[in-house]
């Protein structure tokens, strides 16, 4: 796997790279004054991997971050259907791209590049859709069984 890696959290416990180790310095100091749960989690994950636990939510990898992947997967969702469910989750999106690298569990990079591929494949779908739409074949979504409709994709589009 080309994009493989794992995020700033696991780079000690994993790979023994200390570069990143100020950062989680910072967050279990802050973890003292306000919990943040994600330390335990991260560390659950950790001892998971080295251990050869594979499970259900047990994998690690940062590239591409599928946090931001699916928070602005949800964005694109409901922009054209709510204004303001847009900018919950426009604002959502925005709190999932810090957080993810401000808690270690992703380089800015990873959601970078998840956010570019996420954009690219909402677009292609969106194209595929109409050309099926437009050659009046595809999906069957539920109507009049002697009447079907196909899929709108007019949500898709920009």
């Amino acid at each position: 796997m080309y994009f493989s890696s794992v995020g700033p959290c696991f780079a000690y416990p994993l790979l023994g790279i200390t570069d990143f180790q100020p950062l989680m310095a910072e967050l279990r100091q802050a973890n003292g004054q306000f919990p943040i749960m994600v330390l335990d989690v991260q560390d659950k994950l950790a001892l998971w991997q080295k251990y050869g636990e594979n499970g259900l939510g047990g994998g690690i990898t940062a590239m591409p971050s599928m946090h931001v992947s699916l928070a602005l997967l949800f964005f694109l969702a409901v922009r054209r259907i709510s204004a303001k469910a847009a900018w919950v989750f426009g604002l959502f999106f925005c709190v999932i791209c810090v957080g993810s690298v401000v808690t270690g569990y992703h380089y800015a990079v990873d959601g970078l590049v998840a956010a570019a591929a996420t954009y690219i494949i909402w677009v292609m779908t969106g194209f595929v859709l109409n050309r099926m739409n437009d050659a009046n074949i595809g999906p069957v979504v539920a109507g009049d069984a002697n009447q079907p409709r196909l899929l709108d994709a007019s949500l898709l589009r920009k």
